[in-house]
């Protein structure tokens, strides 16, 4: 299996364990578990997060898993592959993790870049920035539903120096 985007298993426990393999960066063993994966083709790193079971996690290095610096991981923990590199995360925060699932999304001191990026997968626009680059990091506080219209997402994140404006398809950011 291949993904691409962002998924949440749950695998019944002694099922036949079976391989994800996630955005050209690596591969997940799956034990029998629960788990949330972000395999963006756009993002640098997939993030596998585990809640609940046992996951194996390689990353990919020239088409090749790295068997040598696989790591399994224990609930609560989250595997950053990117090319060739593995990390792991202790302690995430799940519900933020799981809130798209729930329909949710949740932002804790998050940039505003970080925030549209995710705006701009679940809207489907493109995001222009024009002016202050600056923007792109002032950090917010944010848990609203998905199912509202991207102008009432935005209220929340409007500031005396951050405008939008939004022309079809594009959000452009000033």
């Amino acid at each position: 299996m291949s993904l691409t985007g962002e998924a949440y298993f749950e695998v019944a426990k002694n099922a036949k364990p079976f391989r994800v393999a996630v955005a050209d960066k690596g591969m997940i063993e799956v034990l029998g578990t629960h788990f949330n994966v972000t395999a963006y083709p756009e993002q640098a790193v997939v993030k596998a997060t585990l809640l609940e079971g046992k996951v194996k996690v390689w990353p990919l290095e020239n088409s090749q898993l790295r068997a040598d610096k696989a790591r399994s991981l224990s609930p609560g923990q989250q595997a950053l592959l990117g090319t060739g590199t593995i990390a792991v995360e202790y302690d995430v925060d799940v519900d933020a993790v799981m809130a798209w699932k729930n329909g949710k999304f949740y932002f804790e001191n998050a940039t505003l870049e970080t925030i549209l990026n995710e705006f701009s997968l679940w809207y489907d626009i493109d995001i222009i920035y024009e002016g202050k680059q600056s923007v792109k990091n002032k950090r917010f506080f944010m848990i609203m539903n998905r199912n509202v219209p991207l102008s009432e997402a935005l209220k929340s994140l409007k500031t005396n120096d951050i405008l939008f404006n939004i022309d079809g398809k594009k959000l452009i950011v000033k």
